[in-house]
């Protein structure tokens, strides 16, 4: 993780320096290591270092290849390089060589086809001087982030937002469709962002900007016809462990001691037992951060996380996160994060990063395998009844119900008799024009979502996400969703306020084209979901975690913490700024979740975090847009 800044200006105006430095300032935590620029006229480039790889030791970005005319910043951990070594025929006695410097030699010889070549996770923007031209590109699922504001002639990038806000006299103001979109939880939008002009460029994605033109193109997609057909259940889970291995393996290359998150689910602990088996007698430490919560048994998880210590030499770190309040820090995290997020459980993440920063610079996570792996997937059931496999159907209908404890009937109805009608219905209710409940359950203004034609753009979505007929096209509908390239984002911030680089196993590119193309059979069976995983690890993996059927639940921890911590902050929010609210939020909503909190019921519905989220950001906007 570091930081990469830039302006380019397409009229010929000379970039001043100090803009660029300006830009680095702001962004400086993502740099302790430092902050560089190079500028050339009507471009120039800056750079906030962060070193984490051995190659990066004696790296300084922005690098320019002088006899190539070519500049290049990044933000960027390259997997592949034996077979870039191969490809670009580099001398072995280049084995040295940076990760950025294999990114711009691909561009060399690949032009804007070099994303293709590259396996890792990456934001990058490269100067081609012979062309005059800006070439930009950023990894298959978005975990580096690449903002940038184009008006007119000039073009500004950065890793976050605030950096472009160091330029002057921009053009800028709230994006009311994208905030329509955060309230009614819609995250299909890949490239707009809560500011009018301020855009992301999506995963897979690259851009060219020259004098006369931009070019936007999508360089990676998912094939949801691709299907695995393989001898054996055997071949499937060791054909998977190998390429899991190697998703990890490729992520623990690093200068710096190495460490993981360890939630006692399946995805942490498969991670870490599967760094310790890479690692074998090596005697680096490997360090682990939970969250443990004392006074709320149902949210703790160290029967789990026990067993995997007891298995393997770890450095352990327990962080208690009873008396946490959610909104700890609060005007640090929002500065970090910028805009309005989902996630009210960041402030447990927030914690572990704050302990994490004492030991080291990498950190694993296993955020989001339930997706990669399609845990509860629906269209398994819905998938054998359209091939008329009435054994397997009513075989998984009954497992699934057991292993899980989910009524069979309710099942039956969720997973098969609603994706099968749902086309007729929705076409039935756009008829009659009633409402479906998520649409009175958002805590956006009625009229607010009638302006911006928000639950429109939803209904479209929504037709063709309930009408998916197969496992498989579910699966893919969920891999390709916009929720990743988000969450990614927010989660990019919070580590890269304690400059911490975090990187993700199961969103390596081979793991997901794999799992994808797995047959249904391969991912649920007998009731069991993520079976692959479980076969793969079944040495690996401590046998509690291998055959647990159930996740901790986190939301007992919100709103109990919320309601000791929070309870007055959000009185403050109804009564101080219900007008800075009203325009887009529905307050007769936001109350009954209030009442509800102070009744000490469950709160599940993301309605409060949302306010407290929005009512900060627009009382504290108003800087940002001059």
């Amino acid at each position: 993780m570091s930081g990469i800044n830039g302006i380019f200006s397409k009229d010929g105006s000379i970039i001043d320096p100090v803009l660029l430095d300006g830009m680095n300032k702001a962004t400086k935590h993502r740099g302790p290591d430092g902050q560089y620029m190079w500028n050339q006229g009507s471009v120039g480039f800056g750079n906030c270092m962060l070193r984490t790889t051995h190659e990066s030791l004696n790296e300084k970005l922005p690098f320019y290849w002088n006899k190539e005319k070519l500049a290049i910043t990044a933000d960027a951990r390259i997997d592949n390089r034996k077979e870039l070594f191969d490809s670009l025929k580099i001398k072995k006695n280049l084995t040295n060589i940076t990760d950025c410097e294999l990114i711009i030699r691909s561009y060399k010889k690949w032009g804007k086809e070099c994303p293709k070549k590259l396996l890792g996770d990456f934001a990058f923007t490269i100067w081609d001087g012979n062309q005059e031209k800006i070439f930009c590109a950023r990894d298959h699922m978005g975990v580096k982030p690449f903002y940038y504001y184009q008006v007119d002639d000039l073009f500004i990038f950065s890793s976050e937002i605030k950096s472009i806000f160091t330029i002057p006299n921009l053009d800028i103001k709230i994006n009311e469709d994208y905030l329509a979109n955060y309230l009614a939880l819609f995250f299909e939008d890949r490239e707009k962002t809560f500011y009018e002009n301020i855009y992301r460029l999506p995963a897979a994605s690259f851009m060219v900007i020259a004098n006369d033109y931009v070019e936007k193109g999508k360089y990676w997609s998912l094939d949801p016809n691709y299907e695995l057909n393989l001898e054996s259940e055997q071949e499937y889970a060791n054909q998977f462990l190998k390429i899991f291995k190697e998703a990890v393996r490729c992520r623990l290359r690093t200068c710096s001691p190495m460490g993981s998150m360890l939630s006692g689910g399946m995805d942490s602990s498969s991670i870490v037992c599967t760094a310790k088996h890479i690692q074998g007698n090596n005697s680096q430490p490997f360090y682990t951060f939970s969250n443990v919560f004392e006074d709320i048994p149902e949210s703790d998880e160290r029967y789990y996380i026990n067993s995997v210590l007891s298995k393997y030499d770890l450095e352990s770190y327990f962080i208690p996160g009873d008396d946490i309040s959610p909104l700890f820090d609060w005007d640090r995290v929002m500065w970090h994060e910028e805009v309005p997020f989902l996630s009210p459980n960041l402030f447990l993440t927030w914690a572990m990063y704050s302990e994490a920063k004492k030991h080291l610079r990498v950190l694993l996570s296993g955020f989001d395998g339930d997706t990669t792996l399609h845990r509860h997937g629906p269209g398994f059931l819905v998938e054998y009844a359209l091939k008329n496999k009435w054994i397997r159907f009513s075989k998984e209908l009954n497992a699934v119900s057991e292993v899980y404890h989910f009524h069979p009937l309710k099942l039956l109805l969720s997973s098969v008799v609603i994706p099968l009608i749902s086309k007729p219905m929705i076409k039935l209710r756009d008829i009659l024009n009633s409402k479906q409940a998520w649409e009175k359950n958002k805590i956006i203004n009625p009229d607010f979502a009638n302006k911006t034609q928000v639950f429109q753009r939803m209904r479209s979505f929504e037709e063709d996400s309930l009408t998916l007929k197969s496992s498989k096209l579910h699966h893919y509908h969920l891999l390709s969703s916009g929720m990743h390239q988000d969450a990614l984002e927010e989660l990019d911030k919070a580590s890269a306020a304690f400059s911490i680089e975090t990187r993700y196993p199961f969103f390596d590119k081979r793991l997901i084209e794999f799992s994808l193309a797995l047959p249904a059979e391969q991912k649920l069976w007998d009731g069991w979901d993520r079976i692959i995983l479980r076969r793969a690890m079944s040495n690996i993996l401590p046998r509690e975690v291998l055959w647990r059927k159930e996740k901790s639940d986190l939301a007992p921890v919100f709103s109990r913490n919320i309601r000791i911590f929070g309870k007055d902050h959000i009185s403050n929010i109804l009564s101080q700024d219900s007008d800075l609210l009203n325009k887009y939020v529905n307050l007769d909503k936001l109350r009954k979740s209030y009442e509800s909190l102070l009744n000490e019921r469950m709160v599940n519905d993301p309605v409060l975090w949302q306010a407290i989220c929005l009512s900060y950001w627009l009382k504290n906007n108003n800087a940002n847009l001059g």
